[in-house]
């Protein structure tokens, strides 16, 4: 079997890096009211968002990696997946916003659905 650079290529222009934390004490969150700020700089940042992780690029320009910059930070809506009574009813919800506070994604889940599906294809599916 080939080594890891020829799986994908030879070239990488940028690798992006994904940290989760272990607990809620990150630069992101620390201050009296840091949380009020990023959701006064963006709607879709809501009282029930929890910061989970950052994410980091890193510019391939010769061997090794250089330090990797911040990008943007990761948050789950903390409310959709603990409030739902039964399990079947949970909504995943996990968005990616930059420093600036500018929402970039969303990702969306229900456990009903993605259940569903699995069935239908006699697979499981994410």
């Amino acid at each position: 079997m080939g080594s890891d650079n020829e799986r994908g290529g030879k070239t990488v222009y940028r690798v992006l890096i994904h940290d989760l934390y272990r607990t809620d004490l990150h630069a992101e969150e620390v201050g009296i009211r840091q949380m009020e700020q990023w959701r006064a700089k963006s709607r879709q940042f809501t009282t029930d968002s929890n910061i989970i992780g950052r994410i980091s690029e890193a510019k391939r320009t010769g061997k090794g990696l250089p330090c990797p910059e911040k990008r943007g930070f990761v948050v789950i809506r903390q409310s959709m997946w603990d409030a739902a009574s039964d399990a079947l009813t949970k909504r995943l919800v996990i968005k990616l916003f930059s420093y600036s506070a500018r929402w970039l994604a969303t990702a969306e889940g229900m456990v009903a659905e993605e259940l569903a599906h699995s069935y239908a294809s006699e697979s499981p599916l994410i």
